[in-house]
């Protein structure tokens, strides 16, 4: 079922001065893309699952409709409109909504495919957000040491060419993803495989931190992370000049420890040093990743080069 929300009828801008954008999911990061997109003159329309969320967004100027993911496919394929610059698939699962993380996932990979067929070129590229969770855990990798041993790395590098594992729904989601693309986008696409995202309004265990619960995992395993703010950047900046790779790693390029990361978090806080239910081991992630593809290409400055500045002024 479809509904349009509020003036949204007409979702396409035919100024000929004026890019267009879609994307599939404005939640915490897609929300920052398209108020970069927007800032720079771009005009930004989307669908989504929620009512109340479409009514958010008109209110910030993106053009949005309420669509079931079972119709996205159908919406898109059908949809009369102009040229559009980029086509984003950014989207979350909505566990409210019933639905597991393939089935959405896919239901927008094959809408972005629907939409860029209507397209009158392949100059609008899409661009898939996935995830560093899909690779394999280092323990399970064979031949994954050259570039820790050319680089001075440590082992458990992983470059855009690791082995794929995926374990959690998230990331096997991702990994259906990016095969549909490889064998059926007939436009250039990237995925745009994300570290860790946070930012001082997201900070994953917090709550344990503060509170001196113990958080689930090693001490010693690594953190990749990237900062929302540089990660919108990022995928903004290949709106324009998109990468000449199919599979991007997207990480600030300093993977902590988390015994330091909640240590320096800690004493931000002034509150107990943080506390693991192991110590060593190789159970938790042992991934260091490995984003010198990424450094090749993108050289906008970065906003949060590492945790330091991304966790400073936390409260």
């Amino acid at each position: 079922m479809i509904k349009f929300v509020s003036a949204t009828v007409v979702l396409w801008s035919r100024s000929p001065t004026m890019s267009n954008h879609f994307i599939f999911g404005c939640g915490f990061l897609g929300y920052r893309l398209a108020k970069r997109l927007m800032a720079e003159g771009g005009r930004v329309s989307t669908i989504t699952r929620s009512e109340a969320k479409a009514q958010r967004l008109h209110s910030e100027g993106i053009e949005a409709t309420v669509v079931d993911p079972a119709d996205w496919s159908a919406w898109a394929s059908q949809l009369a409109g102009t040229t559009l610059a980029s086509i984003t698939i950014c989207i979350g699962n909505d566990r409210q909504q019933g639905q597991d993380h393939t089935t959405i996932y896919l239901s927008a990979t094959r809408a972005a495919m629907s939409l860029s067929r209507r397209q009158p070129s392949d100059s609008c590229p899409i661009q898939f957000v996935s995830t560093t969770g899909v690779y394999a855990r280092a323990s399970e990798r064979d031949n994954c040491h050259s570039a820790a041993e050319v680089f001075r790395l440590p082992s458990e590098t992983f470059d855009e060419s690791a082995p794929l594992g995926p374990e959690r729904p998230g990331a096997i989601a991702s990994v259906a993803c990016e095969e549909l693309l490889k064998t059926e986008c007939a436009v250039p696409y990237c995925s745009f495989r994300l570290a860790g995202i946070y930012s001082l309004e997201r900070i994953p265990n917090l709550q344990q931190l503060k509170s001196g619960s113990p958080m689930v995992g090693s001490a010693d395993g690594w953190l990749n992370l990237i900062h929302v703010e540089d990660a919108a950047s990022i995928l903004s900046y290949a709106v324009t000049r998109p990468p000449s790779w199919s599979v991007l790693n997207v990480c600030d390029g300093h993977p902590v420890r988390r015994r330091d990361f909640y240590g320096f978090l800690s004493e931000s806080l002034r509150c107990p040093p943080p506390v693991f239910t192991e110590v060593g081991g190789r159970s938790s992630n042992q991934k260091y990743i490995d984003n010198r593809r990424l450094r090749t290409w993108y050289l906008a400055p970065w906003q949060f080069p590492s945790y330091r500045e991304g966790l400073a002024g936390a409260t």
